[in-house]
């Protein structure tokens, strides 16, 4: 599932930026919105909106399910293949194992029939795309925690707003008053 639907890794990008995206809209949707309904209307209705959407959600997932790419495991579990890397790359870095300069020891997949054109050892470039592909996924991390700095804050200065608007009507420690405020001061 996910990016390997998408063959270009732009495309994946794109998937990734629109994933994060997504999920954090419905993450403050769910703080917001949820939130209001069930303090003003009703836990029921709360409950049953969230119910209704992870309904909704899991119907267009099902629906579209016959869409997707499947890509079959090939092997084991990923879990177990997963470990068996670990496994080695822990024994040969604590032997001391040097970069490998026979090619049959990097992977190669045999279903591919293109020519391979490939060095004994990995070169400088394929270091220095690794090290670009693993800062761009910093990068896109620390944009995304930035992101949600920045609702933390705009939502910080919306409770210091409706705190200042409850001074102001003397609603402080009156339980069930409704500060009037509107809601789309939830928005931001």
């Amino acid at each position: 599932m996910g990016a390997y639907q998408f063959d270009k890794p732009k495309h994946q990008a794109m998937f990734f930026n629109w994933y994060i995206f997504i999920f954090y809209l419905c993450w403050a949707l769910s703080t917001t919105f949820i939130v209001y309904v069930e303090d003003n209307i009703g836990w029921l209705w709360g409950f049953g909106i969230s119910v209704a959407s992870n309904i909704l959600g899991l119907t267009i997932f099902l629906a579209g399910k016959q869409f997707y790419r499947h890509i079959k495991e090939q092997g084991d579990s990923p879990f177990v293949n997963l470990a068996r890397v670990v496994v080695a790359a822990i024994q040969n870095w604590r032997e001391g194992v040097p970069l490998s300069e026979k090619t049959q020891h990097y992977y190669h997949d045999a279903s591919d029939k293109t020519t391979l054109t490939t060095s004994p050892i990995p070169t400088k470039f394929f270091k220095l795309s690794k090290w670009i592909a693993i800062w761009d996924l910093i990068s896109r991390s620390q944009q995304a925690h930035a992101l949600t700095i920045a609702c933390m804050v705009v939502s910080a200065l919306v409770e210091f707003r409706r705190l200042r608007v409850a001074r102001s009507h003397h609603l402080q420690g009156q339980k069930d008053e409704i500060v009037p405020m509107s809601v789309f001061w939830l928005l931001p």
